[in-house]
């Protein structure tokens, strides 16, 4: 579904306009805080578009999407996951409200939820895919410190990934359709919501990711 982490200790490099007026390339960057190649940054193609057709990860790998929302900024928030195999077979998903709070405390506790579930069931081949990149940028910087009252969940997800083949990487609006959709649902669901089967509301969606089809945002 998508496009992957890792970071250091130092902010990533300042970003700088392309020739011609096009978007500025997202960094590169190596290796991160943890140890050996357990986390990996991909990096975008090189003239930096979106692409509209999601990209399948590894045989056997986890790809699991994740999205936050908040009905203003702060505002009545949720988020949201999908877990599918390598294949495009849908594994399961998540959604909850988490109250009044921000986009980026919505997008953040989406990515820890991912990592927490996927821990849980042993899913040790994992591949996140989050539309937010500050949120990749916290994951491949630990630097970078979260909302308080999320900081000790933060800290034990990173501390999780040392243990499982994880990989992290943005990915376009247009390729987190399925994820928006679970948020979306979240603003219903005062506890955490597992879905065995996909709603029908996403089922669409997940046939079109599964059979390669583009995915495009008019504006």
């Amino acid at each position: 579904m998508g496009n992957c982490c890792s970071g250091g200790s130092n902010s990533p490099p300042r970003q700088t306009p392309q020739p011609g007026g096009a978007p500025p390339r997202l960094p590169v960057v190596g290796p991160v805080h943890t140890p050996g190649p357990a986390a990996v940054f991909r990096p975008p193609s090189p003239d930096h578009q979106p692409n509209p057709e999601m990209t399948p990860p590894p045989p056997l790998c986890i790809n699991a999407n994740s999205d936050g929302l908040a009905k203003g900024n702060p505002g009545d928030s949720a988020c949201g996951g999908v877990f599918c195999d390598h294949l495009g077979n849908f594994l399961g998903g998540f959604s909850l409200c988490i109250g009044l709070n921000t986009v980026f405390f919505a997008e953040l506790l989406a990515v820890i939820l991912v990592v927490e579930l996927a821990f849980e069931r042993g899913w040790n081949n994992l591949w996140l895919e989050s539309d937010s990149m500050i949120v990749i940028q916290h994951l491949y910087n630990p630097s970078l410190l979260p909302p308080w009252r999320l900081r000790n969940r933060w800290l034990n997800c990173l501390h999780r990934i040392h243990f499982i083949d994880f990989r992290c990487s943005h990915t376009y609006r247009e390729n987190n359709n399925v994820a928006d959709r679970l948020a979306n649902l979240g603003l219903v669901f005062p506890s955490l919501h597992w879905w065995n089967s996909p709603p029908p509301c996403v089922a669409g969606l997940l046939s079109k990711d599964t059979c390669g089809f583009p995915n495009y945002r008019f504006t």
